[in-house]
This record gives C-alpha cells, structure tokens and sequence, in this order.
C-alpha cells in the first residue's frame, strides 16, 4: 500500500513540475514578445495616434502637408501663398490608409538622399519629401529634384514613388484641398 502512495505522490509531482515548467515557459515568451512589441513600429491601430508625417510633393516642391500642425499648403509658387494655405485633420480612416501605405514601404530601408529614378531629372523637375515620426524611430527621405513623373524602372524607386503618391491621393482628394483655388502658374 505504500509503495502505492509513493508512486501516486511522485506522478502527482511529475505532473506539478510540468504544469510549472510549461506556465514558466509561457510567461519568459510572453515577456519576450512584449519587448520585441516594444522596439517594432506601431501597429496600424495604433498609427492613426501615434504617426506624423510630413510629406512635400509636386512641381518644384510646392505642395506640402505636416500631419502635426494639419497645415496644408497647395502652392508656395504664387503672389498671396495664405490663399493656398489651409488646415486639414485627416480623419481615422484616411490615417490608417497612410500609415499602411509607409508601414508597406520599410522607409527605414530608404537613403536620406534618394532617387527613385536613378539619375532622371526632368525641367520641370519634382521634388518629393517624405518624414516620418513615430515612438521608434524618425526617418526623412528627400527627393531633391527627379523626373516629374510616379513612375520608375526599379522595384524598390517604384514602391517608394507609389507610396507618395498614395498619401497624395488621399491629401489631394480631401474637402479642404478641393476647396482651395486654381493654380496661379501652370509648368510645362
């Protein structure tokens, strides 16, 4: 009978060292995840509060929007520029758009100094910048002067070329942006 008990209490044991042994093993990779969260970018969710950006684009580098101070800017180029200049605060949604369309492209991947056209440049020319600001990092990619066009030969040029062009779309389809006048000066 004792030889019984003995066996009965040892496999009791056993069994209580594994549920231990597991339960220890859960947590040590919970606590890993949650500092690997910690040093990734923010989820989509958490974009919409925790992203800035600060996008130039067009002709010259005349049009802008800084997501901060929510100042858009339709044209610098013109004789009264607080005509072209207005407040726009982007709704949830169309920040979730943007923050996929940056999270998609590893802008951290990108040089500060980049081409997405290699060497093309156009008269008139485009110039594209595009910041970026969360908890984890900052990253500014600057297009100084490139061909005028969202299309390049190269995979990594185009991805980067139809992200801006992404967060254009949305900026430039906005209420606000429509309710701003003509173009003083057209380019060729």
């Amino acid at each position: 009978m004792k030889k019984s008990m003995v066996k009965k209490t040892l496999c009791r044991l056993l069994i209580f060292s594994l549920v231990i042994g597991i339960c220890g093993f859960l947590i040590k990779d919970k606590i890993i995840d949650n500092r690997h969260a910690a040093t990734k970018a923010p989820s989509i969710e958490q974009g919409a509060q925790e992203l800035e950006f600060f996008i130039r684009w067009n002709v010259y580098g005349i049009s802008s929007y800084d997501s901060k101070s929510g100042q858009l800017i339709k044209t610098s180029d013109s004789e009264n520029p607080s005509r072209f200049t207005t407040k726009l605060k982007l709704s949830d949604e169309q920040y979730k758009k943007i923050w996929e369309l940056i999270d998609g492209l590893d802008i951290n991947s990108y040089p500060d100094k980049y081409n997405p056209q290699k060497d093309g440049v156009s008269i008139p020319h485009m110039t594209l910048v595009l910041s970026v600001k969360t908890p984890q990092y900052e990253k500014t990619v600057e297009v100084a002067e490139t061909i005028l066009s969202f299309d390049a030969n190269n995979k990594k040029g185009q991805k980067f070329l139809d992200a801006c062009k992404g967060i254009i779309d949305i900026i430039t389809s906005s209420e606000e942006w429509l309710a701003l006048p003509e173009y003083e000066k057209f380019y060729e």
